[in-house]
C-alpha cells in the first residue's frame, strides 16, 4: 500500500513510498506563515496544492498525520490553532480524494522509529535524523526525518512483515494478525 506520513508545520515534512516500498522518499514543503491567524488561508491553500501534487504523482492510498503537540500561552495558542488548521486541511484533502487517514500521537511513532516515545522536542528531532542516517533514508532535515518516522509507523501497521524486514532492530509493535492498529485508527465516518 502506498502510504504518506505528514509532520505538519510551516516547514511541513512529508514521506511516502519509494521504489519497492522499503525506503521512503521525503521532502519539506515551505508553507507561508506570518504568525497571524487572519493570514492562514495562503498557508492552507499551499498545503492543499502540495498534497494534491504528491497524491496524484504517487497514488497515495493511506495517510498518517502527526497530532500537534500541546502547549500553553498566548503565542502557543496561535501556533496550536495554525497546526490544527493544517491537520484539518490534510484531513479534508484525504477525504476529498478517498484516502484513509489516521492521526498519530508523536509518542507512538517515536517508540517504533527511534525506540523511545518520551523525548523532548529537540531530542526527538535529533533522534529522527540519526535514525534516518542509520537506515540510509533520505531526509533533508528534521521535518522530513520525522515524516519518515510517521511513514514507517503507518507502513508497520498496514503491511504485515514490513517492520520485521525493514526495522528488524525494533520490537514488533504490530505483531502478525494484530488488530490493534485498526481499532486505534481515527477514520472519517467512524
Amino acid at each position: 500500500m502506498i502510504c504518506l506520513g505528514l509532520d505538519l508545520s510551516s516547514h511541513a515534512g512529508w514521506a511516502t513510498c519509494a521504489g519497492d516500498g522499503t525506503r521512503p522518499a521525503s521532502g519539506v514543503w515551505e508553507l507561508p506563515w506570518t504568525g497571524e491567524i487572519r493570514n492562514i488561508g495562503g498557508m492552507l491553500h499551499r498545503l492543499d496544492l502540495s498534497m494534491m501534487k504528491l497524491i496524484k504523482a504517487r497514488e497515495i492510498k493511506m495517510c498518517a498525520i502527526e497530532e500537534p503537540f500541546q502547549s500553553y500561552g498566548a503565542k502557543s495558542a496561535k501556533i496550536q490553532l495554525m497546526l490544527w488548521n493544517l491537520v484539518g486541511t490534510a484531513q479534508m484533502v484525504c477525504a476529498r480524494e478517498g484516502i484513509e487517514f489516521v492521526i498519530v500521537q508523536p509518542q507512538r511513532w517515536r517508540t517504533l522509529f527511534v525506540g523511545k516515545g518520551d523525548l523532548s522536542t529537540d531530542e526527538a528531532k535529533e533522534a529522527a535524523v540519526d535514525r534516518c542516517r542509520e537506515l540510509d533514508w533520505p531526509a533533508q532535515d528534521h521535518n522530513a526525518a520525522e515524516a519518515c518516522g510517521i511513514w514507517a509507523w503507518l507502513k508497520a501497521g498496514v503491511e504485515v512483515g514490513w517492520q520485521a524486514k525493514v526495522l528488524s532492530d525494533r520490537p514488533l509493535v504490530y505483531p502478525k494478525g494484530s488488530t490493534k492498529f485498526w481499532r486505534d485508527r481515527q477514520r472519517l465516518g467512524d
